[in-house]
């Protein structure tokens, strides 16, 4: 979504993604956004303001060894591994 209102103009994005691969415990959840903002504040100046965040949850199944993979290739071998992260990023000029 991006609109411009006289002197004000912003700019939001929001891409979030879901799912799985084909082995057990490899749900992820991922959220991505970013913000923009610019507002003229002379004519030969503007303020412009850019926000990205980031957050991701994710399951990490573990590798599998050439035994264990021709056991059952969609095993999980790391039933308590994830990885979680957060991550957020402000420009000003």
């Amino acid at each position: 979504f991006g609109t411009t209102y006289r002197r004000l103009g912003m700019y939001v994005e929001y891409a979030p993604r879901f799912g799985s691969s084909w082995r057990d415990h490899s749900d992820r959840q991922i959220h991505g956004g970013l913000i923009k903002f610019s507002v003229q504040t002379s004519k030969r100046s503007e303020l412009l303001s850019t926000t990205h965040l980031y957050s991701e949850r994710s399951e990490l199944p573990g590798g599998l060894n050439r035994i264990e993979y021709q056991a059952d290739p969609f095993q999980s071998r790391r039933p308590f591994d994830r990885f979680d992260g957060n991550r957020i990023g402000t420009s000003l000029k």
